[in-house]
């Protein structure tokens, strides 16, 4: 059996070490600006955009995001005017809805001069293709302070022309290819939705700039050809391979991801690049160290290779420390990154990592021989059967090994019963550490058995986390959904397993029948309050009330992130680790109740390493450094924890010497 888990073992370093390659090659992070928000920043100041750019050029920005601009921008940039049939009525003075006059229930859009962005041909065009020409047509204003004006009648309410983007800002976009900047395009969906449209929409884009990808946005959070009838997406995202883009997902909870990127992102998973970014109105409340912090921690621990920036507003008011808030955000992201060689075109995953058939058949034998292991040292079972059961499971895996869920089962149950052999073979050990005469002789050999847990759980969740090398995982599309079955309720069947053990059955079968006492119903409170907090902070998807980090914990990670290179979770290295440790204190003082607690608690660190695995759309090396550097510290707080109790139980033993209680 043991021989089955090293050649599983041998097999999944085979397979991580493509998967290593893999996120090598994906490293490569771009820092991206967004275009509106650099032009108001500009204004605010006084300046013209292009002079406010070397500050975030010189910082590593090295693309600019254009969104389409709506009826209000293009009135902001001085293209034209935007009016109701109303509006424009009344300004003329003759009054709206009749003869010749403007149609109350459009939208009018009047250029004053052909100097400016946009010549009117430009402008009228641009709306055609927006709106469809059906609905755009010049319009004649009869009024003299309107003689030297040019109008575009659009058959539509002012209310639905604003919502809708009308085209990219030329003039922008042709001063980002001069300064030799990427651009990345933000287009919208938008009527009609067909595969006709669609396709002229993206081929005028595409003689339009040379963009490196798209980042779909608009009011619809809508992706192109979201909504047709017939579906018309793997149209969709075979044109975007055509035009060799790249498509931004951006990182947003399930609920308010965009409509029909999900259907894109598996389509073209080598062209998908994960955008993250700080929505304005949180940047304006948190200081520059913290978002700064924020944008570098998502490039090194989660996949996301397009840091979507937006600079902090002009501040007239210096007393708030926010004068040099751009300077001091995106200096820290740069010096951060490229100080990291991270910095360059934004990469993808351009290669996928698929083991075959014959590689998840000897993955699987992992899971199957750890649970003979724990079998086997409570009952005695036929080699015929153990080894019968292997090799059949084995051709089973062989079989099953292109079907997602049944892979990600597979990831779930070797968790689960390497987890448990880890902890339950260690038993025997945790007893003999007890019986030692001394204080460095107990927590060496506790140390030992829990140094073996260790090992032996974290070779588990590295052959686990083999069965997840789909790139959707990778990309966070795909969520591993079997976290909490492994860290919430293996740490109680483990407990469980401990107190059925040995010795400890006795105790427990009496207790189990003896009237609950005051102390016994406290301890469940405080248990059962602990374990709910923790059950929502684990796994993939984080609560949003109890799960949810504070900022002050934020603050505390941001610290430690930045002290050590990669942040261990707390519940390990401040908790898990350190009970599991003491455990053989517990036990040798008889504190039978204590000692399972400190089980369980230990438990949830052996079981919290499939946690760390779990989160795909982390890099491979940054997880294990993670549960590395989580076990040395928790090794060295277990020990100082340890000493405390120990010092304190020998004071209690000499005021108890010298302070005899009567009777």
């Amino acid at each position: 059996m043991w021989v089955c888990c090293l050649i599983s073992l041998l097999t999944a370093c085979f397979w991580h070490s493509q998967r290593w390659q893999q996120e090598a090659a994906h490293a490569k992070v771009q820092m991206v600006l967004d275009y509106n928000s650099l032009v108001d920043l500009a204004r605010s100041r006084g300046q013209k955009w292009e002079d406010a750019l070397p500050e975030f050029t010189e910082r590593g920005v090295s693309a600019l995001a254009f969104a389409e601009l709506r009826a209000e921008e293009l009135e902001n940039y001085g293209v034209c005017s935007v009016f109701s049939g109303v509006a424009l009525g009344a300004d003329t003075g003759q009054g709206s809805g009749g003869e010749g006059q403007p149609n109350p229930q459009y939208t009018y859009l009047v250029q004053w001069s052909q100097d400016g962005l946009m010549k009117f041909d430009a402008l009228q065009q641009a709306c055609v293709e927006a709106f469809g020409a059906d609905k755009v047509k010049p319009f004649t204003v009869n009024s003299p302070r309107y003689q030297a004006a040019r109008v575009v009648e659009i058959a539509l309410p002012l209310r639905t022309v604003q919502g809708i983007g009308i085209c990219f800002p030329n003039w922008g976009l042709a001063a980002a290819r001069e300064k030799k900047l990427d651009v990345w395009l933000r287009p919208e969906n938008k009527p009609p939705i067909t595969l006709p449209a669609v396709r002229a929409y993206l081929d005028r884009l595409s003689h339009q700039v040379k963009a490196q990808g798209l980042i779909f946005g608009g009011a619809s959070n809508e992706v192109l050809g979201y909504g047709a009838d017939p579906p018309i997406l793997e149209e969709t995202a075979q044109m975007i391979a055509g035009h060799d883009w790249k498509l931004g997902f951006i990182e947003l909870p399930k609920i308010t991801q965009q409509k029909g990127v999900e259907t894109l992102v598996r389509q073209l998973p080598t062209n998908t690049v994960r955008v993250f970014t700080v929505p304005p109105a949180q940047q304006a409340t948190l200081k520059p160290a913290r978002v700064a912090q924020m944008y570098t921690l998502a490039a090194r621990e989660r996949n996301l290779t397009v840091l979507y920036m937006r600079p902090y507003a002009h501040d007239p008011s210096p007393d708030k420390g926010f004068e040099h808030a751009n300077s001091e955000m995106f200096g820290a992201v740069y010096e951060q990154l490229n100080g990291k060689n991270l910095l360059g075109e934004a990469a993808t995953f351009s290669r996928e990592v698929q083991p075959d058939r014959i590689s998840i058949a000897l993955l699987s034998l992992a899971g199957l021989s750890a649970f003979w292991l724990v079998v086997l040292g409570y009952l005695s079972v036929p080699a015929s059967l153990a080894v019968g059961t292997l090799v059949g499971f084995a051709a089973l895996n062989a079989v099953a090994a292109q079907i997602h869920l049944w892979l990600a089962a597979m990831a779930l149950g070797t968790a689960c019963t390497a987890s448990l052999l880890a902890t339950v073979s260690q038993f025997s050990a945790l007893r003999q550490a007890a019986s030692r005469n001394n204080f460095g002789q107990i927590m060496a050999q506790s140390t030992l058995a829990w140094l073996r847990m260790f090992l032996i759980s974290l070779a588990g969740a590295w052959i686990a986390s083999c069965f997840l090398q789909e790139t959707t995982y990778k990309l966070g599309l795909d969520v591993f959904r079997g976290v909490k079955v492994v860290t919430v309720i293996m740490p109680v069947l483990i407990a469980l397993a401990w107190m059925i053990s040995g010795p400890e059955r006795g105790h427990w079968l009496r207790i189990g029948v003896a009237p609950l006492k005051l102390y016994q119903l406290v301890g469940l409170g405080i248990l059962a309050v602990g374990g709910i907090v923790y059950t929502m902070r684990t796994g993939n998807m984080a609560g949003t009330d109890v799960g949810d980090s504070m900022e002050g914990e934020r603050y505390l990670r941001m610290v430690l992130d930045q002290a050590l290179g990669v942040r261990p979770r707390f519940k390990e290295f401040l908790l898990a680790h350190p009970a599991m440790l003491m455990a053989p204190l517990f036990l040798r003082w008889g504190w039978r109740e204590a000692t399972a607690v400190m089980i369980l608690i230990g438990a949830t660190g052996q079981c919290g390493q499939l946690d760390t695995f779990a989160h795909v759309h982390t890099p491979l090396y940054v997880s294990l450094i993670r549960c590395l550097l989580g076990g040395v510290l928790g090794c060295l707080l277990g020990w100082i924890y340890a000493g405390i109790l120990w010092t304190l139980a020998k004071g209690v033993e000499w005021l108890q010497r010298k302070i005899p209680i009567s009777t």
